[in-house]
Order: structure tokens, then C-alpha cells, then sequence
């Protein structure tokens, strides 16, 4: 099955960020928005992985992270870039979400020690709001890089693991396991 390890917002921010989708969308309308149920920060892809692999190893992913930590969404931002984006996110800068970086960095390594190859690309706080599917207009660039929203700021409790199933239509996601982060746990 194919999988990942990821902070889910709380229903508050969740709220918030389909707000900017929604103006993104009244900005665009040919680029498609993610739905509710797909809101989240990936912290590591794990692929295709067996489903007693994830099982097997869910204590030792439990004891890679920490105690609850903020986490704040403040901006908009694009991947790969401007002048042509293919997606739409919002997030902060690295050192805007030191807890959740450091997070990261743990569950990738505790990850690899338990045979995971990962990606080797940096992680940067993100939640993708929308994919481009063809050419974005300058104007709508600019347009959707001046939204203005709220920033979102909330404490993440848990991390989850989510199998991700690819259909015609695109991906549905479905939480495996919890992982509840608790005051006794060990820092990442």
C-alpha cells in the first residue's frame, strides 16, 4: 500500500484554509482544490509499503516524535516557483515552524533506521490548497500570491499514517494509525 506519515489540522484550520481555497478557486476556477479530507503536512512519503511493516514498526515511529508543538500556517506559496507553478500551498518558512521541522527530521530518521530510503528532498512546512492543471495566468499569480487570510496557528496532538489509494478520479485518503504525541515522549 502506498503511505505517509503527516500532521492533520484541526477542523478550526481546516475551516480557514478551504476559505483560501475557495478564493483561489473564484481566482481560477480551472485549477482543482483539495477537499478537507486532504489538508495536511506531509512529514515523510513512505511509498509503497507492506501493511505489517507499518504495523510492526508504529512503536518505534510512536517514540520518534515529541510532546505537542504549535504549528503556524502563514503564507501563500508555489511549487515549483513563479512564472509556473504546479502547485498552490500554504505554509511558512523553516524557521517559522521549528517544532514541526524538528518533527520531520525525527520521523525521517527513525524512518531510515527502519529501512525506509527517503526522498532526499528538504522538508518545507507546507499544506497544498490546489494543483495546476495547465498554464496560470501572470495575473492570477499575482492575484492568488495577495490573498489575504488569518494566520493559522494550532497545536498538533497526533501524527497519523495514511494510505493513499490512487484512483481515475485521484487519490483518496484513508488514516491507518494514530499516533498521539504526549508530554512524556521523547523529543524530536
Amino acid at each position: 500500500m502506498r503511505a505517509f506519515i503527516a500532521v492533520v489540522p484541526p477542523a478550526s484550520a481546516v475551516e480557514a484554509l478551504l476559505t483560501v481555497c475557495s478564493e483561489i478557486r473564484s481566482i481560477a476556477s480551472s485549477l482543482r482544490t483539495e477537499s478537507a479530507e486532504k489538508l495536511h503536512f506531509t512529514l515523510e512519503f513512505l511509498g509503497e509499503k507492506d501493511a505489517t511493516w507499518l504495523a510492526a514498526n508504529r512503536d518505534e515511529l510512536a517514540t520518534a516524535v515529541t510532546a505537542p508543538f504549535p504549528v503556524t500556517i502563514r503564507s501563500i506559496g508555489f511549487f515549483p516557483g513563479v512564472p509556473q507553478p504546479r502547485i498552490i500551498w500554504a505554509g511558512s518558512q523553516p524557521n517559522e515552524n521549528p517544532g514541526l521541522c524538528l518533527c520531520a527530521a525525527s520521523v525521517r530518521a527513525a524512518c531510515t533506521r527502519l529501512g525506509h530510503t527517503a526522498d532526499g528532498k528538504d522538508f518545507h512546512p507546507h499544506i497544498t490548497l490546489a494543483r495546476v492543471k495547465s498554464h496560470l495566468h501572470p495575473r492570477d499569480i499575482e492575484r492568488i500570491a495577495s490573498i489575504a487570510f488569518e494566520h493559522v496557528t494550532f497545536t498538533c496532538t497526533e501524527l497519523r499514517v495514511i494510505e493513499s489509494v490512487l484512483h481515475q478520479r485521484g487519490s483518496e485518503y484513508r488514516t491507518m494509525s494514530t499516533i498521539p504525541l504526549t508530554v512524556s515522549a521523547a523529543s524530536c
